[in-house]
């Protein structure tokens, strides 16, 4: 009958016996070689398990950067909100001006008034050219913007994947000389049983 074993509880009993031969060696105790390759055995769990931190570390790090720029992004893109806001309301109040004075101008003033008129279309005409331009320009900007963070998050991804499939083939080959240290034990306690038995 074959008995399931889980991980936690064999790094528990892994640790356990390591500590008593750690214990044994500390008293000065001559160790077998199957108490040796026990602490190599533990030596490999604890590096792995720093692997794993290091790698949680790694991915934790590259999150906060993706959120600052995100959170970069949006400022800028608040920033030309509002200052488009205030180039608008500039404008408004320099129209409201202008009409106001034509306002005051045009009982006496009929002539200078069509005149007026004439500068503030083509005012008007300068002034939606300049806005409609910036508007193009700050839309190319934030197209941008956003095609770079695309890119960049697209980059971010296949990196965290080709570094998640190297650290995969590395804790496979550790796994795999892991197994094979663990039959290599299996047979020398084999052999010392029988060794035992046969003195």
């Amino acid at each position: 009958m074959t008995e399931v074993v889980t991980v936690p509880i064999l790094e528990e009993v892994l640790r356990q016996i390591s500590e008593r031969i750690v214990k044994k060696l500390t008293e000065g105790k001559k160790l077998t070689d199957t108490e040796v390759i026990i602490l190599l055995l533990d030596q490999m769990n604890r590096r792995m398990e720093a692997v794993n931190e290091s790698l949680n570390k790694r991915i934790d790090d590259t999150n906060t950067k993706v959120d600052e720029l995100r959170d970069s992004l949006n400022k800028r893109i608040d920033d030309a909100k509002d200052s488009m806001d205030s180039i608008n309301k500039r404008i408004d109040d320099m129209r409201d001006s202008i009409n106001n004075r034509i306002d005051e101008m045009k009982d006496s003033l009929n002539k200078r008034i069509d005149d007026t008129n004439t500068k503030i279309s083509g005012l008007e005409s300068s002034m939606n050219a300049r806005i409609e331009k910036f508007e193009t320009d700050m839309n190319t900007r934030v197209e941008r913007l956003e095609t770079d963070l695309r890119t960049r998050i697209v980059k971010l991804e296949t990196d965290m994947k080709s570094l998640y499939q190297d650290l995969k083939g590395d804790v496979k080959l550790l796994y795999q000389e892991v197994s094979s240290i663990k039959s290599d034990v299996i047979t020398l306690l084999k052999e010392k049983l029988k060794s035992e038995k046969t003195a």
